[in-house]
């Protein structure tokens, strides 16, 4: 049983008839406005710089060398994402296998992920690949699919992710942690099916075939706060996700940072949108996914790229029907 926003105890995924129809009233307006989208000739020119600079200008193998300096900051982020598979998650997974009468693992076969925006390494599907064996990897830029196909065909210029692998191994509870952090990424290169590009500015996330897909878990790292400049790009862009990614009852699980105004990748420095806790909950709450978790890690003097308050993770599933 969860609370409701009305404060009345409800089932897991359920919800009142005036939060079905308030949410149903909100996400056709924001339909509405994804179907006729009018920007200014301004807002159009940044992301159109935003796309090139991204293109052009972004240096992957720089970029997962930076990773070894937030420590603190992607141990924060595995953390979270191993509590809500290895806990949460697990036991949604181990309910539904009972209801149905599917043993355990031919249920787990039928998952689906979506890392959106992965970038150059494999981080935020160390955990997931435990329980799903259908991850698809998405990345606007070019320069990160690339170094993530050199990492899952074990070329010997890839980037070694066996720092990050070995804190899962040791939540994992693993008794060897070097050698537990390998097997687990063999686990994760094993459940990547896919790599793909995708834009979360576009009307459709995915750019390949995958427009029709729908995804039982999509988990997504530093990935919209970079990609998003304003509220309202930032706001439709958790819509899509809840509503052509996500399957009915599917999770969304937001790992990022708030008040961060850009980072810097060597001499390059790239703008992001400082979110706040307010404009986070928010964008879900109008994409109709209810808020089951909402934690943050506050920053102690670290810096990533200029600034930022606190690294969080929010887990939200989707809840509502697609609006017609």
């Amino acid at each position: 049983m969860v609370r409701s926003a009305s404060g009345k105890m409800v089932r897991f995924g359920e919800s009142s008839s005036l939060e079905r129809a308030n949410s149903l009233k909100r996400q056709k307006q924001l339909k509405s406005h994804l179907a006729t989208p009018v920007e200014p000739v301004e807002k159009f020119k940044v992301y159109v710089e935003l796309r090139r600079r991204y293109r052009e200008e972004f240096n992957a193998v720089l970029y997962q060398h930076m990773m070894r300096e937030f420590g603190s900051v992607h141990r924060f982020f595995l953390e979270c994402l191993h509590d809500f598979f290895n806990g949460h998650y697990s036991k949604v997974l181990q309910n539904e296998a009972k209801k149905y009468r599917y043993p355990d693992v031919e249920f787990f076969d039928h998952l689906k992920m979506l890392d959106l925006g992965c970038g150059p390494t494999a981080y935020a599907s160390l955990s997931g690949s435990a329980f799903i064996h259908n991850i698809v990897m998405a990345d606007f830029t070019h320069a990160n699919l690339i170094e993530i196909n050199k990492w899952r065909n074990d070329m010997a210029d890839a980037f070694d992710i066996n720092f990050l692998a070995q804190i899962v191994s040791s939540l994992e509870n693993k008794s060897n942690m070097r050698d537990g952090g390998y097997e687990i990424i063999r686990r994760t290169k094993d459940s990547v099916s896919k790599t793909c590009r995708c834009d979360v500015t576009a009307p459709y996330i995915l750019q390949e075939s995958q427009n029709d897909a729908r995804f039982d878990v999509v988990v997504s790292s530093t990935c919209l706060e970079a990609a998003c400049l304003d509220v309202p790009t930032y706001e439709n862009a958790i819509w899509k996700i809840a509503h052509q990614m996500l399957k009915p009852s599917g999770f969304f699980v937001q790992c990022g940072l708030t008040g961060t105004t850009g980072y810097t990748i060597g001499q390059t420095t790239f703008d992001c949108l400082p979110l706040t806790d307010d404009m986070v909950t928010r964008a879900m709450d109008n994409a109709g996914l209810r808020i089951h978790s909402f934690r943050h890690l506050r920053n102690q003097g670290h810096v990533y790229g200029d600034r930022f308050e606190s690294a969080f993770c929010i887990v939200a599933q989707r809840v509502m029907p697609i609006p017609t």
